[in-house]
């Protein structure tokens, strides 16, 4: 994954600063049914009726898209009338694949500079410490463990910082933790203590067998976190509820939450917030399955939460398969050793039959289906799977995404091509240059990478999602920053910085509003009700301070959302919009 801005390293915190400033939820009873938005620069993702100057709905419904004069038309006393003066129009952004629930543990935690060596990246762990004196725990987001070494970090780095309380620091995909001795004391981890998936989730350790403080995937990692006392749903509760407002503030209306702890604790929340008319957007959720063991029961499981878990604004419809780890935790599964740790090419969580029987029993009882692959061997035992799917059943109804999709084989293309119906996601904003990741993979790999202009190019459907909060801050949730990221292939606003080769793989920004858009209602199936402005489609669409098609390309992050409508409801309107 590439760098990110330098400011990047802000912390969390500044997430109920947005919503102060920015967000408006406003009640749906206080709302006109019918609305209009006149004179407008609609694009409308609908390819019989690309372009369109204005758009009526009435109720969560659009009931009119076509010129202002014929708008006109509908608008009576009660109609609330917005004068858009030529501003853009678009569907509602889908995020396609995000963890909000999971991001709200992140609402007031520092990240670490993604730019840092070794040293720079202690002192500011070390700064944060005196900052954070009186919290229980100390909790960071974004180590690099490519600085340290083969080994990886170890507890007593940290203990030379703070050893009277927890550290806990996620490297920046999420997928492995670095923690102090006292956070493995207070969890009970010790020499004796087994790895929760051997090879895959695992304690790094000593020659003695102690753990050396770095743990390898979530099974190992979660329970220090839940024993740490970082973890209260009152906590969560609150958090969700400064935290959700920020996704309508960047024109999100629609969610692919991919995966939660604690799932049953947090679905409710997500139902008690649309009760209370705090919930901002729609989601559509899984269930994971990260390990061979949680197979056998997967399904069961995934329909025990839809039954449970269904409303209008909720809907628990896809099972999750984690197949590797990551880049961060040189876990992914690669064709190749890691550069840096002769031996390692990464590890699948389960045998690629597994992950075929798997995928064959979710399309039979018809739940959609998204494979987590990163490594170029995890991406073609992935697409493997899905070929063994469509020779035994042709084309089905589900739908079937690999996601991540960061290291490609010279086949990788064309083998998505040929499939036709498997979804390609992924996030944009790793699409910078990072000299970490050609040290740990090598030149030839390290430009084979996230080929997403290929793809597009193929006809291939690509989606776009943040993986927030893992991968990117609350800078990464913003669509814009993805978009001029995915456009450049350049850090965010430096436009005269190095290119992640090749250059060819460049998205336009058509490709880049499609995969934000109807490509992510396809991704969901919901491609008949979301993710394009026609006649009797839901009404989810925002408008934006400036036209994408027209803005300079290192200026794109700059453009921001001025009003977002979700079922036909307002549910963000900047302040001055009002």
């Amino acid at each position: 994954m590439g760098n990110l801005p330098k400011r990047r390293e802000a912390l969390f915190a500044g997430v109920a600063v947005i919503v102060f400033l920015l967000s408006a939820i406003l009640p749906a009873e206080a709302q006109a049914s019918r609305k209009a938005f006149i004179n407008a620069t609609v694009y409308t993702m609908n390819p019989a009726q690309p372009w369109a100057e204005a758009v009526v709905m009435d109720g969560n419904k659009f009931a009119y898209v076509g010129s202002t004069k014929g708008a006109k038309t509908l608008i009576n006393e009660k109609t609330k009338v917005f004068d858009l003066k030529g501003r853009m129009v678009l569907p509602g952004f889908i995020e396609s694949h995000v963890h909000p629930v999971f991001g709200t543990l992140f609402s007031d935690v520092a990240i670490l500079n993604q730019e840092a060596n070794r040293e720079q990246m202690l002192a500011d762990i070390k700064k944060a410490a005196a900052e954070k004196k009186k919290d229980k725990v100390l909790f960071m987001m974004g180590f690099k463990a490519s600085l340290f070494g083969p080994h990886g970090p170890t507890a007593s780095d940290l203990d030379v910082i703070e050893s009277s309380k927890p550290v806990i620091i996620l490297d920046y995909g999420g997928h492995s933790a670095w923690v102090n001795t006292k956070a493995l004391q207070v969890a009970g981890i010790t020499k004796d203590t087994p790895d929760p998936l051997p090879r895959a989730h695992y304690y790094r350790r000593d020659k003695d067998g102690n753990p050396t403080g770095w743990c390898i995937e979530p099974m190992t990692f979660i329970p220090i976190i839940k024993k740490s006392g970082l973890i209260s749903l009152e906590y969560i509760s609150a958090a969700a509820e400064r935290l959700f407002p920020v996704f309508p503030s960047f024109g999100i209306t629609t969610v692919f939450d991919a995966g939660a702890f604690l799932e049953d604790d947090m679905f409710k929340l997500y139902l008690r917030m649309e009760k209370q008319k705090k919930l901002p957007f729609r989601v559509y959720a899984s269930h994971i399955a990260e390990s061979e063991k949680s197979l056998p029961h997967a399904l069961a499981d995934l329909a025990r939460l839809e039954k449970t878990y269904r409303s209008r604004l909720f809907t628990v419809n896809t099972l999750k398969i984690v197949y590797d780890g990551t880049l961060e935790a040189q876990s992914c599964a690669m064709f190749d050793d890691f550069l840096i740790e002769k031996g390692n090419r990464g590890f699948e969580l389960f045998p690629p039959d597994v992950l075929a029987d798997i995928v064959i029993k979710t399309d039979d009882a018809g739940y959609n289906i998204h494979i987590h692959a990163i490594g170029n061997r995890a991406i073609s035992d992935a697409l493997a799977a899905f070929e063994n799917l469509k020779k035994r059943k042709g084309p089905t109804r589900t739908r079937k995404t690999i996601c991540h999709v960061q290291f490609f084989m010279p086949d990788t293309v064309a083998r998505f091509k040929a499939l036709e119906e498997v979804v390609a996601q992924t996030t944009p904003v790793w699409m910078t240059t990072d000299n970490n990741t050609e040290a740990t993979v090598g030149k030839e790999i390290y430009e084979r990478q996230v080929l997403f202009g290929s793809l597009d190019r193929a006809g291939v459907r690509v989606t776009f999602g943040s993986d927030f909060p893992v991968s990117s801050g609350i800078e990464g949730l913003n669509p814009f920053n993805e978009i001029e990221v995915g456009h450049m292939r350049r850090a965010i606003g430096s436009p005269d910085t190095e290119v992640l080769p090749p250059a060819s793989e460049k998205l336009p920004i058509d490709a880049l509003l499609r995969g934000y858009t109807i490509n992510g209602a396809y991704q969901l199936g919901v491609e008949d009700r979301l993710g394009s402005i026609e006649v009797g489609k839901l009404a989810d669409m925002i408008v934006v301070e400036k036209n994408l098609f027209k803005q300079r390309p290192s200026d794109i992050h700059n453009n921001s959302v001025l009003i977002t409508v979700m079922d036909g409801d307002i549910v963000y309107q900047r302040p001055e919009e009002k």
